[in-house]
């Protein structure tokens, strides 16, 4: 039960990691802003985790902890992220980008909570 309903999670999550994680000169220029599309990116993250977390029945902790365990978990796959771009040829570790991946993680708690709590 826990894949079915957190398989756009793990998706999402991978896609980030992929794009995150391409070399500097490979990445595609945005016309947006690079702040506003962490912030987007991570705000899906947590939408998608939260549910999943809340529908899934494999794992007890998870389904009634899931806000709590989903803000850790996003915020340290953030920071994770930003760490192992270090590694990454034309890449470094962005603080800004790091508080814009938090904020986005807060707003994506945000929208679960106006949506679904309201």
């Amino acid at each position: 039960m826990f894949l079915k309903y957190n398989l756009f999670t793990l998706l999402w999550a991978s896609l980030i990691a992929i794009a995150t994680l391409l070399p500097g000169r490979q990445i595609p220029q945005i016309n947006y802003s690079d702040k506003l599309m962490h912030g987007l990116i991570f705000a899906i993250l947590t939408l998608l985790m939260i549910i999943g977390f809340i529908k899934q029945n494999t794992f007890a902790f998870l389904r009634f902890n899931a806000v709590k365990a989903t803000l850790v978990i996003s915020i340290c796959y953030g920071a994770g992220l930003e760490a192992a771009q270090q590694l990454i040829p034309g890449r470094h570790f962005d603080w800004s980008d790091f508080a814009a991946n938090v904020a986005g993680t807060c707003l994506g708690w945000l929208l679960f909570y106006v949506v679904y709590r309201l």
